[in-house]
């Protein structure tokens, strides 16, 4: 059976975040230099392998994929991958995870230790029960919730906006605005509510990356 640079990956990021017996990951940290952590050596792996080690970044933005294959104790990036994503406001998931599956082609991730997923923040991913999309994902530059902003700010403040406004700030440290997500759900639940009511869990569009490549079912952390 072939083994693709996908299923490498997922490998690595399952082996790197199950509950580990030893309390902390393989990789000695205080090895790496410029590192003040106390070393540690979990799985018998050398000073020296550790800084043979390699780890992929990638870079979810809205306009593409970027991946990035980083030398862990030089910081020498040794290979780029890079997929566009579809224009627009609102977009289809999986556009995103086959553009990351390109992107992940163009490198060689054998010697990959580690990966972490980073990207656009505030996008709307609606889950059903099943893992499922409900859902085309609506991103951080999608205004329409713009008036949904308002209202949740209103409600909260008994009609008064400045009030509402204080009130969002001391209980979560901002105020809504059109690109956050919560806005984006009580625009849902208003337009759409057939969709809202199977919602089961929302991602972000990083943190849905990274839940598929630990493989749909998996419980989500963010």
């Amino acid at each position: 059976m072939a083994i693709t640079p996908v299923a490498v990956l997922m490998m690595t990021l399952i082996l790197l975040m199950r509950p580990s017996l030893g309390g902390g990951p393989s990789i000695r940290m205080g090895c790496i230099p410029g590192s003040t952590l106390v070393p540690y050596d979990r799985d018998g792996i050398s000073c020296e392998e550790a800084q043979m080690s390699k780890v992929v970044g990638i870079d979810s933005s809205t306009q593409s994929c970027k991946v990035l294959v980083v030398d862990a104790a030089s910081g020498r990036i040794e290979a780029i991958g890079r997929a566009s994503h579809p224009d627009g406001t609102e977009v289809a998931p999986d556009a995103w995870w086959a553009a990351l599956v390109e992107a992940l082609a163009q490198v060689d991730l054998s010697d990959v230790v580690a990966g972490a997923v980073a990207g656009q923040q505030h996008g709307m991913v609606c889950l059903d029960v099943d893992g499922g999309v409900i859902r085309d994902a609506l991103l951080w530059n999608d205004t329409r919730s713009a008036a949904a902003a308002a209202d949740l700010i209103a409600e909260f403040g008994d009609g008064d906006a400045e009030a509402g406004a204080r009130w969002w700030a001391d209980a979560v440290g901002s105020v809504p605005v059109a690109s956050y997500t919560v806005t984006k759900l009580r625009w849902l639940a208003d337009h759409e509510p057939h969709n809202a009511a199977r919602i089961a869990a929302v991602a972000l569009p990083h943190d849905w990356l990274t839940w598929k490549l630990l493989g749909t079912g998996a419980s989500m952390t963010s």
